[in-house]
């Protein structure tokens, strides 16, 4: 039976290739114990964050700098559990920016769960959530303001991973498995996340023919491709699942 191409697995998988490729770390999740040192506000606050240019110690990305932002999920066993892979300089070595980042996250969901929601979506950019972290953010974009007294606590990739999976297991205490996967101020790997980025966008908003079967290939509902006018996004998801299984074979 086809699943729902909305399932990134493949996309994933791909990204699982990237950080093999570069000098990720790893760290556990703590189970809130970073979120509860530096104060991650509940859902719903109405305590406004702001950081003011003179009180911001690190700026990450702005219109100008490379920034990308992304949930991918799969109904899919992600093993490791909850944690964190993190690539990049210590924050305060970056400081005062701008930097170029990369945020994903990959969530392995129940059937129950709708991840396009809006309230499921807005988790990630920490709107008010935690002093002295102001966040703007459009489809894709990042860009963050880091307080100085902030910075100080010892906040850093890692601590951003911690409080990203502690916000999304309280709104959603039903998720299984929560990866985040961080990578700052390196142009070349954040170029290639926001590939995937790009991809994922297009699998989650624009295309509505394309399922993904079981064994990996895709299908799609229109009999003619050369008249569609998704073929183009369609054939850069080919390609990504063509690269996946041409790698498993050489495994």
């Amino acid at each position: 039976m086809a699943a729902e191409i909305s399932d990134h697995l493949p996309l994933i998988r791909r990204v699982e290739e990237i950080m093999r490729s570069h000098d990720f770390h790893q760290t556990p999740y703590d189970g809130g114990k970073t979120a509860r040192r530096l104060g991650l506000n509940p859902a719903g606050s109405r305590r406004p964050v702001i950081v003011t240019a003179g009180a911001c110690a690190l700026e990450i990305g702005s219109p100008k700098h490379p920034t990308a932002s992304a949930l991918l999920w799969t109904r899919q066993p992600l093993p490791d559990g909850d944690c964190i892979w993190h690539c990049g300089p210590d924050l305060k070595t970056a400081a005062p920016g701008p930097v170029g980042m990369a945020m994903l996250i990959l969530l392995e969901i129940d059937a129950a769960t709708d991840p396009t929601a809006p309230n499921f979506q807005a988790i990630k950019n920490l709107s008010n959530r935690l002093p002295g972290y102001m966040a703007r953010s459009i489809p894709g974009k990042l860009w963050i303001r880091i307080s100085h007294e902030l910075l100080n606590k010892n906040f850093d990739l890692a601590a951003l991973g911690q409080i990203l999976i502690t916000a999304y297991r309280k709104s959603f205490p039903q998720l299984a498995n929560i990866r985040v996967v961080l990578a700052a101020d390196n142009p070349a790997l954040i170029d290639e996340l926001t590939a995937i980025e790009k991809m994922t966008a297009i699998v989650t908003r624009e295309n509505h023919k394309l399922t993904l079967a079981a064994d990996g290939t895709l299908d799609c509902t229109d009999f003619s491709c050369e008249s569609c006018p998704e073929k183009p996004a369609c054939d850069t998801i080919r390609e990504v699942v063509a690269g996946r299984r041409r790698s498993d074979k050489n495994e």
